[in-house]
């Protein structure tokens, strides 16, 4: 049996409850639970799996290096915290950038889907994430319809650079046991006495009228009731013996304490007795759904196999997601539209959606638009390219000062780019350059966004920016650039690469770039709340024996 078999999906996150209430919440098994639900329709197959593994992939090391190597798809909906950019932990230490970039150039690794982060609403624009860092990577804001059948952008959907924009079955009315109800209090003692504490500057803070402040003076006056009632129970005797009294009441019946903790978050949620909610939103349950469709494409790739017919590759399979989107922009509660740009072969890409916002029905398209190629046309060019190109950088060369990137590649043939990835190591001495400037990609320089890991120690630096917007575009074989940091002049280079993915002209991903611009103007968006499309592989036209 199918379901028999280890499982080829995963989803990967590895949360510490930071305060009572998360302990509560079941986050990343919903996410799994989503991953699995999509999978198991795309594919009509309801004994497929998706493991939960918690090791957060954003701490890399040997033993999640080799988690992530058993699987071909992973969902992550774990984001790096604003301290860990500042401290240089996790993805932010460049020691670890660059063990990631090494592991997924040398690894046979899976296709990496990753949330983009619920910062739509805020300044925040460093997020150094490890899908950047990959090829096979994409990473998912938030997207849904409106009564209308248009796609839109969730406000609080990410803006930092996103590949995509997915929806996800909340959106769409379903329900998920997102909390636990009673879960096991055991060593999670001072998560409870700073519950308690917090709970009892709450009491005191509503007991005072405060309707005529505004919200800096009420802010103000819960910090104020907040450390008193701190400094009381954490700093005398008396205050410290009270919460120690009704922390082992609560240990030794947690049930009420578990009816209180459910009874402050149904204050703000919708959650029936067992846990369950359907008002949960986030790029969280977006990047599972996503995955679980692409999860199904490589599972039908096992069935192809098996059936003897040809398959397609993960990189194939990911560059296919792109090409399932829909122009899009549009952003919940704004009335200007987002920024967008037009290539010169015509992709749209919007700050704030990347491609657009996926479409299943459409991916199934081009899934069987390929398989027909490739049955049909064997010998079709379909080896993924890499070109790396680099600069001479002069000792001591100040950062803001243009390098000539070129390619060391001694063939001329030109490709089809897919996406590209500029990577740059420097000193800083005083003012950080966060940006850099490009010249050759467009008629005029275009300035993109950095993301930033410290070699921890020093005041060196290792920067990176993935760039979507070029995609279908031809890459000539004696192509040059021109980088250089905004705000350098206190940097000094140390390197720089610019590395470009992409397939060769007229190849078979050339001929489904084409295809895919057919789609778009016949593919409208799913109506909030409609009965989903049929969007299960055809046995026939496809040659696969899958059960239904």
């Amino acid at each position: 049996m199918v379901g028999s078999k280890p499982s080829r999906y995963a989803h990967f996150e590895k949360v510490e409850p930071s305060e009572l209430l998360s302990l509560y919440e079941r986050h990343g098994e919903v996410a799994r639970d989503i991953h699995q639900d999509i999978l198991r329709r795309f594919t009509g197959n309801d004994e497929l799996t998706v493991d939960l593994v918690r090791n957060s992939p954003l701490k890399p090391d040997d033993e999640t290096f080799e988690k992530l190597g058993q699987y071909d798809v992973v969902s992550v909906s774990t984001e790096i915290g604003f301290g860990s950019i500042l401290h240089s932990r996790g993805i932010a230490n460049a020691n670890n950038v660059l063990s990631y970039m090494r592991q997924f150039e040398e690894e046979d690794m899976p296709i990496y889907v990753a949330l983009a982060g619920n910062s739509g609403k805020t300044y925040q624009l460093a997020q150094p994430r490890v899908a950047d860092l990959a090829r096979n990577s994409l990473v998912v804001g938030e997207a849904n319809n409106n009564e209308g059948g248009q796609a839109y952008i969730e406000d609080h959907s990410s803006k930092i650079n996103p590949t995509l924009a997915s929806d996800n079955p909340f959106n769409r009315g379903n329900k998920y046991q997102y909390y636990n109800v009673s879960p096991s209090l055991e060593g999670h003692e001072d998560l409870i006495r700073d519950w308690i504490i917090e709970r009892e500057a709450k009491i005191a803070f509503n007991m005072i009228d405060v309707s005529n402040l505004d919200d800096r003076d009420r802010q103000k006056l819960y910090d104020d009731i907040f450390s008193a009632k701190y400094k009381k129970y954490t700093q005398t005797q008396e205050g410290i013996d009270w919460v120690q009294k009704k922390l082992d009441g609560y240990m030794a019946n947690p049930e009420t304490l578990h009816a209180l903790v459910m009874a402050e978050i149904r204050e703000n949620r919708d959650v029936d007795e067992n846990g369950f909610a359907t008002d949960i939103d986030g790029t969280s349950f977006s990047s599972p759904e996503l995955a679980g469709y692409v999860s199904g494409a490589m599972y039908e790739q096992e069935q192809r196999e098996e059936n003897n017919l040809p398959i397609l590759t993960k990189e194939e399979i990911t560059t296919l997601v792109k090409m399932a989107t829909i122009d899009t922009t549009m952003r919940e509660g704004e009335d200007l539209p987002m920024d967008q740009y037009i290539n010169s072969e015509g992709h749209k890409f919007v700050f704030g959606a990347g491609h657009g916002v996926f479409q299943p029905d459409m991916f199934r398209k081009l899934l069987d638009k390929a398989y027909e190629i490739i049955e049909t046309n064997p010998d079709i060019n379909r080896d993924p390219v890499t070109k790396v190109m680099r600069g001479d950088i002069i000792k001591g060369q100040i950062a803001s000062k243009p390098v000539m990137m070129m390619s060391g590649d001694e063939t001329n043939e030109a490709m089809i780019i897919d996406r590209i990835r500029i990577d740059v190591a420097y000193d800083v001495s005083r003012r950080f350059p966060h940006y850099i400037k490009v010249s050759g990609l467009d008629e005029d320089e275009v300035t993109f966004r950095m993301q930033t890991a410290n070699i921890k120690g020093t005041s060196e630096y290792l920067s990176w920016v993935r760039i979507e917007n070029q995609f279908g575009e031809e890459l000539p074989s004696d192509k040059t650039l021109d980088i250089r940091l905004a705000y350098g002049e206190t940097s000094i280079l140390k390197d720089a690469q610019v590395t470009v993915y992409g397939y060769n002209k007229d190849g078979l991903m050339d001929q489904m770039i084409d295809y895919s611009k057919k789609l778009v103007a016949d593919t409208a968006p799913r109506a909030e709340l409609e009965p989903e499309p049929d969007i299960r592989p055809s046995a026939v036209n496809n040659g696969l024996n899958l059960m239904f």
